[in-house]
């Protein structure tokens, strides 16, 4: 004999009614140290919904707010790489800066070319120069490399549907740089 047992309405509308959207599981994957400003995630929670529902992929967050420290790092990686600052960064006078303290630097090893990097970077966050929009909370990369040709441009064709951030496809290494308008 089967036993009935009363359920109040409002826990029945509860477990019917979603959750609202802060509360919402990301659908998007993250390295393990990725920070991440509420506005950015819901950004990106658009994104990655839309672009799941287009290919059934989720999207990987390898970047997000960043620290001084982090952005030397990511620099010097590029500049490891061969590629030059001032051909990527709007701000012609602070990439030279922190190029110049990689070229002076770099026979010291990575750890105090990177500390010499840091220390510009710093002080020209100090006089409200930022050289990266990830400094500000407002930008975070998402992993290309392991997107097909028809993903990638259905990733761009999302972004520009769901307004109010930009790209930048960036190639060492493979990326989409957004960014919060």
């Amino acid at each position: 004999m089967r036993r009935w047992v009363p359920v109040s309405l409002a826990l029945l509308l509860g477990v019917l009614i979603a959750r609202p959207a802060h509360a919402e599981r990301p659908l998007y994957s993250t390295e393990a140290d990725v920070r991440l400003a509420p506005q950015m995630h819901a950004a990106l929670q658009r994104i990655a919904r839309r672009f799941h529902e287009r290919t059934g992929r989720w999207i990987h967050v390898t970047s997000g707010t960043r620290t001084a420290g982090q952005q030397a790092d990511a620099m010097y990686e590029k500049l490891v790489r061969g590629q030059r600052l001032t051909r990527l960064y709007r701000d012609f006078e602070a990439a030279s800066a922190i190029q110049q303290a990689y070229r002076d630097h770099r026979r010291q090893g990575r750890g105090r070319c990177i500390a010499a990097m840091r220390r510009v970077i710093e002080q020209q966050v100090a006089r409200g120069c930022y050289i990266s929009r990830h400094l500000v909370e407002s930008a975070a990369d998402v992993r290309s490399r392991d997107l097909s040709r028809r993903e990638r441009a259905v990733f761009r064709q999302v972004v520009a549907e769901v307004g109010g951030v930009s790209l930048l496809e960036e190639g060492t290494p493979p990326h989409f740089h957004l960014q919060l308008r």
